[in-house]
Formats: structure tokens, C-alpha cells, sequence
């Protein structure tokens, strides 16, 4: 069956996710230093990170929700 589904879109469809409970896992990019104008702001999740790395000058920030 299928163990995973990769959600990438705008912020409509991330706040569906995020405000449904449908997701386990989601794993946030912060681009450092890019300034990309005037733009619809991320959705924001209600948790603390359980794990936050850097990739390059990026910050990558791994969140886990209730099991479904």
C-alpha cells in the first residue's frame, strides 16, 4: 500500500493538511538569505521541531504530529 505522499503546493493546500490532522510528518526549508519580494507567508505549525539541521546555509526543521 502506500506508506507516503509527498504534499507540495501553495498555502491553501498546505493549511488543508496541516488543519485536517492528515499528515504525520513535515519537514520545513528556510532559505537563508534570500529575499524572494512580497509573497502568501508559509503556514505555521503549532509544534516544536523534534530535529533542526543545516544543508548549506539552509535550515531544514523536522516536525512530527500525533500519530493518525
Amino acid at each position: 500500500g502506500i506508506q507516503s505522499v509527498l504534499v507540495e503546493g501553495g498555502g491553501a493546500l498546505l493549511r488543508s493538511f496541516l488543519g485536517s490532522g492528515l499528515w504525520n510528518k513535515a519537514f520545513v526549508i528556510q532559505a537563508a538569505g534570500k529575499y524572494l519580494g512580497m509573497g502568501v507567508a508559509a503556514p505555521a505549525i503549532p509544534l516544536s521541531a523534534y530535529q533542526t539541521f543545516k544543508l548549506a546555509d539552509d535550515s531544514i526543521f523536522c516536525y512530527q504530529n500525533s500519530p493518525l
